[in-house]
């Protein structure tokens, strides 16, 4: 499990739905939940926790046009003929990286050092500590 340290923003909420904004470091984050979260007013501009699995994280050269892509350097790599676990780096992160889980063919031409993008939706990302 991926975790982001970050300030709550701001949110709105409607119909049962909730978009959240989490800054973190120089990153901002959008969280989609599927609840009505009016009791987070009482966390506006304090410390909080989300969280995402490695599992969900995409990886490419370049992605543009969606929220929650960011450019990192890739720490290191570990694969097998199936799959590829990346480490980048990210400041906000605990212990300064996310951990990433791809198919061996989507990271097989990807190289130390090198800066790729990366994305999590929105729908993907849970508040784990208030």
């Amino acid at each position: 499990m991926n975790k982001i340290f970050g300030v709550l923003k701001a949110f709105v909420s409607q119909g049962g739905i909730s978009r959240l904004e989490v800054e973190a470091e120089e990153l901002v984050f959008f969280v989609l939940l599927l609840e009505d979260c009016a009791s987070l007013k009482n966390y506006l501009n304090k410390d909080i926790c989300i969280g995402f699995k490695e599992s969900n994280v995409v990886i490419a050269s370049r992605i543009e046009g969606v929220s929650n892509t960011f450019e990192a350097k890739i720490l290191s790599f570990e694969n097998d003929h199936l799959f590829m676990r990346l480490s980048l780096e990210c400041k906000a992160a605990e212990n300064g990286d996310i951990k990433v889980l791809t198919s061996y063919e989507c990271g097989k031409n990807l190289i130390r050092s090198e800066k790729v993008f990366w994305h999590i939706l929105e729908s993907e990302i849970m508040v784990l500590a208030r």
